[in-house]
């Protein structure tokens, strides 16, 4: 505005949030004086001119009258904007609320709950039933796992265990519950506090339940039941989300049902070069495991798909074998070293996989992991949680997959891995081009439901054979091996844990030196103590120990032998013990061999013809069956006592196996003239070709002569030995071994 002074001006800036106006006496360009003033304020206004007087003493009051009116002015016009804006805030907060209740109709009437004038302790307790509304008792949607609160969440297309942090209990909190905040007349809209989302984060609610996995196919409960419907299994703590449809499986599937069986899997890989049958038959166990991962306890070994070459298909092996049951494959690199590999475990393990792939391990370089070594014995895998100052405890229940070109292992890895070989006939495997199905990956994808039927077929064979054991066992595995071998062995896929010696014989070259090296010791000098001092003047004669001895004085060579001596005392090696004495005349150390006998003891007895802490047997009549078995195998619990005479001279025996049994002819028209003794009760069905126990003529060695506490029968001799004899007959006998009838052509 302009006074009647023409170089003399007021200027009104914005309207303010606060309700007051920036005013501006100007002298030109000069500003003679602004304030901040209420422009509907008579007493601003007043106090205003004032100063305009004071500074402008040429004012007249005519003057700072229409000043004062161009203030009044200004006023109603903002006031008038104001009430506009007013107006238009009051029409948008009404559409937002009736988009909002639209929005809210899917919540299905949401509680309410007040934040303030409360104990936090009653306002977590609303808040988690408000949470756990949001779901059913058939499928929750927050769980527990070791002491966190736990989801569910989407990763690359597969519903992975998801921790759940204060940030996202908050969202949750949003989505679960109208947040209210009593304030003057009545209560007002608030967002959930955060103080509640981390009072349940820090402390769970006690009856949450348990999670350990999220499966996407059927699988057999504890309980050898099949799961089939989606949703939550409390007594195994699994959710089966959105499960693959497979056809009905049989509860006793017939010959032709485990035929069809096995066909489909042996076209999935039929055009892998497995190096051994073992090698195919540890490939179907490795599809059985997940399937049955609830029907054994404690975890399962590591297992390791190499090839001499790249482009061998390790990768695609290992990818179709783990389509049926796990669908997508959790793949990581294999780790550089056990910092890493430990970290990522504990993550791993957190999101519950199926089948874990460790892809690549460096050529030519050991795999020596004791964080690897530890996590597969382990049932539940320890360590700290990152970002947080706590210890989790995380079920190990993934089956854990390496892959590798000729890898080499430690002996601590060795013996925890199952081994699946290809050896390729070709120099560029990759160039191939003369497969069954040439896209297998996309066949196996398409046939996925037939694979996996095909899986639970063969375990529910197992279990209507009254699940049978394999014939070998793979140690600290003893639950894997009895269910997985099982099921493989009955299915009829030979050499289950068929190759561990040469897996072993490649990872243990340490054994391999020390064996050397004990048996030149001991036909040199027997059992005789031998100072450090003589036995490395025998590592130079005989060319042993070399990495050992390496380069150096006498001295130093000597006291490098005695320390690998010392850490080596009191084990066996081909064998022969190492033993420490300790020569008092001298105060020195002395070393001597022991010969021991690996064959179980005491109550056991001893297949050498001992009878361990129980002294030797009393003598019995010579074996009138014409068949005998070398050496005497102890006492058996429950059972008669009966000998064995030693017959290392019949053709067909050799004096180091004590399981070797005589050849007596054997006229077919007559049959043999020594039956054999089978175990009552062992069950045999399942191995295709073989007669049953039942089909075999039974009959008992004559009685001994001696007292019948001392007595043992031959059937309780062979079953003393862990594994059935038969007498070895000619050209067309039936053997018998480990429960395995096969006749022979």
């Amino acid at each position: 505005m302009t006074t009647p002074d023409e170089s003399l001006t007021v200027d009104f800036g914005p309207r303010q949030a606060s309700g007051r106006t920036r005013v501006y006496l100007r002298l030109g360009d000069e500003v003679l004086h602004s304030d901040n003033i209420s422009l509907s304020s008579s007493r601003s206004r007043k106090t205003f001119l004032n100063v305009c007087k004071r500074k402008a003493p040429g004012l007249s009051d005519d003057e700072l009258d229409v000043i004062d009116a161009a203030f009044v002015q200004q006023s109603v016009q903002a006031d008038e904007v104001v009430d506009r804006a007013r107006d238009a805030l009051a029409d948008a907060a009404e559409e937002l609320r009736s988009r909002d209740e639209e929005a809210d109709a899917e919540y299905d009437a949401l509680p309410g709950i007040q934040v303030n004038r409360r104990q936090l302790r009653h306002v977590a307790n609303d808040a988690w039933r408000a949470v756990l509304g949001r779901g059913t008792d058939a499928m929750p949607v927050v769980f527990v796992r070791d002491g966190f609160a736990v989801g569910v969440v989407d990763k690359s297309g597969r519903p992975v265990i998801h921790v759940i942090t204060d940030n996202e209990m908050a969202a949750r909190l949003t989505r679960a519950a109208d947040w209210t905040m009593m304030q003057g007349g009545g209560p007002v809209d608030v967002m959930p506090p955060m103080r509640v989302a981390k009072d349940m984060i820090a402390m769970p609610y006690e009856k949450l339940k348990p999670l350990e996995a999220i499966l996407s196919t059927p699988v057999f409960s504890s309980t050898e039941a099949l799961l089939l419907r989606p949703g939550y299994y409390p007594d195994d703590a699994v959710i089966l989300h959105e499960p693959l449809q497979v056809p009905d499986v049989p509860d006793r599937p017939t010959h032709e049902d485990v035929a069809k069986a096995r066909s489909i899997l042996d076209e999935l890989v039929v055009n892998f070069p497995f190096a051994t049958p073992s090698d195919r038959a540890h490939a179907i166990g490795m599809a059985v495991t997940p399937v049955v991962r609830r029907l054994f306890s404690g975890a399962s070994p590591l297992h390791c798909a190499e090839a001499p070459t790249p482009g061998s298909g390790k990768n695609l092996l290992v990818e179709v074998l783990s389509l049926p049951s796990a669908g997508i494959l959790d793949t990581h690199p294999f780790p550089t070293s056990d910092t890493e590999l430990k970290k990522a475990v504990t993550a791993i393990l957190l999101e519950g996989p199926t089948v874990v792939l460790l892809d690549n391990s460096k050529q030519g370089h050991e795999v020596n992991s004791p964080v690897l070594a530890a996590l597969l014995t382990a049932a539940v895998w320890r360590d700290r949680y990152l970002g947080v100052s706590r210890m989790v405890d995380a079920p190990n229940l993934a089956l854990w997959v390496m892959t590798g070109n000729n890898p080499r292992f430690s002996m601590e890895l060795a013996r925890r891995t199952v081994r699946i070989r290809l050896t390729p006939t070709v120099d560029r495997p990759w160039t191939r081009t003369e497969f069954l199905h040439p896209q297998l990956k996309a066949w196996a994808t398409e046939r996925r439901a037939d694979l996996l039927h095909a899986l639970l077929v063969l375990v529910r064979h197992w279990v209507a054979l009254g699940r049978p054991k394999p014939p070998e066992r793979l140690g600290s595995f003893e639950s894997w091996s009895d269910v997985v071998g099982g099921i493989v062995t009955a299915a009829g896929y030979p050499g289950f844990l068929g190759n561990r010696e040469q897996l072993y014989d490649i990872a243990d070259s340490e054994t391999s030196r020390w064996r050397d090296f004990t048996a030149v010791w001991w036909r040199e000098f027997g059992d005789t103590p031998q100072s450090v001092s003589t036995l490395v003047q025998l590592c130079h004669q005989h060319d042993l120990m070399a990495d050992v001895l390496e380069d150096g004085s006498d001295r130093s060579q000597a006291t490098r032998l005695g320390i690998e001596l010392t850490t080596q005392r009191d084990r066996a090696y081909g064998g022969l013990r190492i033993e420490l004495r300790q020569d008092d005349s001298h105060k020195g150390r002395t070393y001597r061999l022991v010969q021991v006998d690996a064959s179980p003891r005491g109550s056991q007895g001893n297949v050498q013809g001992t009878l361990g802490d129980e002294g030797p047997p009393p003598q019995a009549p010579a074996n009138t069956g014409g068949y005998d078995v070398r050496g005497t195998l102890g006492d058996l619990p429950g059972g008669p006592e009966a000998d064995c005479t030693e017959n290392s001279d019949q053709p067909g025996s050799t004096g180091s196996d004590p399981f070797s049994v005589s050849r007596p002819s054997w006229n077919r028209s007559e049959g043999p003239q020594g039956p054999p003794a089978v175990r009552s009760g062992d069950s045999t069905q399942g191995y295709e070709g073989g007669p049953t126990p039942a089909d075999v003529p039974q009959t008992s060695p004559p009685e001994p002569a001696h007292d019948a506490t001392a007595s043992r029968s031959a059937d309780a001799v062979q079953r003393r030995s862990g594994r059935l004899l038969l007498d070895d007959f000619e050209h067309g006998d039936i053997c018998c071994v480990a429960s395995r009838w096969k006749p022979t052509p």
